[in-house]
């Protein structure tokens, strides 16, 4: 069986789209990316009818290599209805700290928590312990010793003394991690404070191009993202005590506190919680122990470094990830659509205390909200570039000939194969949003992406990246390989 879809004749060179780098393309009430007209199907007299199959299946041979296209066709529901929008950025400003603390955290338990100057790093040091001589939790009270009052006392031998920070609930021009200077300033808030008596951090940071909100349990733990087809899955299934529907209505009714229920969830993703088990030497007894890392050791306990340290993954969690949908349209989960480049916490991370924003200051990332639930609950919440939306385009777009669109990627990827020496195969075509930045404007376009077989849940480390992103309105390559 095959689907259709509504297509306006739309002229393209297509000769002038096979190259791989971006056409500039203007977006406004009239227009396109590439100058097409923006016609709405039912307005279209000259519309006919294209089939889109269900499959598709050829093969290129190159100088270099070999291209196999065997590849599923992943529609949108309403794939003939598209909507396309323009938004607006809004970075956040000084009066959102406090704004989004006080949605956030339990009344009068949040504090500032900048280590940039030696009042700040007295000031937080007290805080943590008292946390610490209020806490019953040995791996807890273990963890905030080696993480934050190690690090403080350490922060506090790089002052210069020109370090100033007020007091007040207000972005910060800092470098972004404390305890390492060489890395780039930005500007930024951190607090502290509990949720139903769990402390969190939760950091504001933005520079020119980009803002970002993030909630992070305070303890010990790391993640990874696994497919949901993987071995570990089809083994042990997800450990987590809520099932990935709750833990979606845990991030959906979280998120909607929040005030952004304008986004809808696009992907969940199985996450494995990996800690780290170290075998010790008790010195005292000259017996081998098993301990966590978290646990308090004595002093008498030395690490044996000779390939006694062993990892563990336990799969329990969901990453919930929300995106702008428009009708049967969302914005296509890929990693490069939710993060820029990278997967959610491996390349992604952007933390005070994890340090590497190079990413953050020079890749101009999508708007997105990610979530990771867990069996106690919210664990991190990421909010980036959060939109204001200003104008519907056009409710019912007309999209470019999927032949047309077809003679583009086949193209490219022709190109690919006469230049680089790497067979593949191309095993899913899915149609969905992307977001198309230029001249200042911000708009959500239709858009073909094309998946290898790296991309498939069935992978241990589960890592969605889009081989081609084909503009499905004019057919303009947005990005290839």
């Amino acid at each position: 069986m095959k689907k259709t879809v509504i297509a306006g004749l739309i002229t393209i060179a297509i000769l002038s789209l096979t190259a791989c780098g971006k056409k500039q393309v203007d977006y406004n009430v009239t227009e396109t990316p590439g100058g097409a007209e923006i016609t709405e199907a039912a307005d279209n007299p000259q519309a006919i009818e294209s089939e889109i199959p269900e499959t598709l299946t050829y093969d290129l041979e190159g100088k270099m290599a070999y291209i196999n296209v065997n590849a599923t066709v992943k529609l949108p529901d309403k794939y003939n209805q598209c909507s396309v929008v323009e938004f607006s950025k809004k970075p956040y400003v000084d009066a959102d700290i406090k704004y989004y603390a006080d949605k956030i955290f339990d009344p009068g338990s949040y504090f500032l928590f900048m280590p940039y100057s030696a009042e700040q790093i007295a000031y937080c040091r007290d805080k943590i312990n008292d946390i610490i001589s209020g806490s019953e939790d040995e791996n807890f009270k273990a963890f905030l010793e080696e993480n934050y009052i190690f690090k403080l006392n350490y922060r506090e031998t790089l002052l210069s003394g020109d370090e100033e920070i007020d007091g007040e609930l207000k972005f910060y021009n800092v470098i972004a991690n404390p305890y390492d200077e060489s890395l780039e300033y930005t500007n930024m808030c951190q607090l502290m404070g509990t949720i139903d008596g769990v402390y969190y951090t939760l950091t504001f940071a933005k520079n020119d191009i980009n803002y970002h909100m993030y909630l992070r349990r305070v303890g010990d733990y790391s993640t990874q993202e696994i497919g949901a087809e993987s071995f570990d899955m089809k083994l042990t299934g997800n450990l987590c005590e809520y099932t990935q529907e709750e833990a979606e209505n845990l991030a959906r009714e979280y998120v909607d506190g929040l005030g952004y229920g304008e986004l809808a969830v696009v992907k969940s993703i199985n996450v494995s919680k990996q800690s780290v088990v170290y075998k010790y030497v008790d010195e005292s007894s000259g017996g081998v122990i098993s301990v966590k890392e978290s646990d308090n050791v004595s002093n008498q306990v030395t690490v044996h470094v000779d390939g006694d340290i062993k990892g563990t993954d336990q799969i329990e969690g969901y990453k919930i990830y929300f995106g702008r949908k428009y009708g049967g349209y969302s914005l296509t989960y890929t990693a490069d659509n939710y993060w820029g480049y990278g997967d959610y916490t491996g390349y992604g991370q952007y933390s005070t205390f994890e340090g590497n924003q190079d990413w953050f200051s020079i890749t101009d990332l999508n708007e997105f909200i990610g979530v990771y639930v867990d069996s106690q609950g919210i664990c991190e919440v990421d909010i980036v570039n959060p939109l204001v939306e200003e104008n519907v385009l056009t409710e019912n777009a007309v999209l470019l000939d999927f032949e047309d669109m077809n003679e583009v990627a086949k193209n490219q990827l022709q190109i690919y194969a006469d230049n680089y020496m790497n067979n593949f195969s191309i095993v899913e075509l899915e149609l969905g949003y992307t977001f198309v930045k230029e001249d200042g404007k911000l708009s959500l376009v239709p858009a073909w992406y094309l998946f290898d077989s790296n991309s498939g849940e069935d992978r241990q480390i589960y890592y969605r990246h889009a081989n081609m992103s084909i503009n499905a309105l004019d057919g303009t390559i947005l990005y290839a390989y």
